[in-house]
């Protein structure tokens, strides 16, 4: 279930699409209220080494201005400016009267608000990033001990993907991954999908020190790895 609505904000970009930008809070008790986004609406920024044709992972950022208007707003920067790590996040969605599309989600940054003692209205810019970075600082193991046997490629990919904090806004029949499959078996598989048929074993992400006690790679380089094998 999806964490609260604090504040949410429409616009139409220039080629006539409906947007509506909400910001959640775990535990938020009250009605949602509305803000004013600045004139450009929200920019999607892609983040990487734009010379490396191959590279595996690329994380992306929104960028939007609210408009301060109303104390409740003033409360939100306020509360953001002190949050901890993933307090506020982010879903955008397309055509909220209609088809209303998740179009993006991520966690709002706290350690870029700015608190102005101006008179209303008062522009704040808010950055929200996809939260792929955070995977760096977290083991690729459950809970704190390692995985047993194997998964299948797709298993894996989602075992990462899975860390994300800003997941809470996808149903039980959302789909979360979506792939090219250029991978087609050719001798026992009983599909055309060799991404979910493929297994590696949990043992290939660990290795043990002198004392035998596992090292875990990082949940990022492991889907780094899976991006680049496959």
């Amino acid at each position: 279930m999806a964490d609260a609505t604090r504040l949410f904000a429409e616009f139409k970009d220039d080629l006539g699409n409906d947007y509506r930008i909400n910001i959640h809070e775990n535990g938020w008790g009250f009605a949602a209220v509305e803000f004013n986004l600045g004139a450009d609406g929200f920019t999607l920024r892609y983040s990487g080494d734009n010379e490396n044709r191959f590279q595996p992972v690329i994380g992306s950022e929104v960028v939007f201005t609210l408009n301060e208007t109303l104390a409740q707003h003033t409360s939100f920067i306020d509360a953001l400016a002190t949050s901890e790590d993933a307090d506020f996040t982010v879903s955008i969605y397309k055509d909220p009267d209609g088809a209303n599309t998740l179009f993006w989600t991520g966690v709002l940054l706290s350690e870029q608000t700015e608190l102005h003692d101006e008179y209303f209205p008062v522009e704040n810019t808010l950055t929200a990033v996809d939260d792929l970075g955070n995977l760096t600082n977290i083991k690729y193991n459950n809970s704190g001990t390692a995985y047993t046997g194997r998964e299948t490629v797709v298993e894996h990919l989602m075992n990462c993907l899975l860390n994300n904090r800003a997941l809470h806004v996808y149903g039980a029949t959302d789909i979360l991954l979506r792939y090219a499959n250029d991978f087609i078996p050719t001798t026992t598989f009983v599909s055309a999908n060799a991404l979910i048929e493929s297994e590696i074993n949990h043992s290939a992400f660990y290795n043990a020190d002198d004392e035998g006690v596992p090292e875990f790679f990082d949940v990022f380089t492991v889907l780094e790895n899976l991006a680049v094998t496959f």
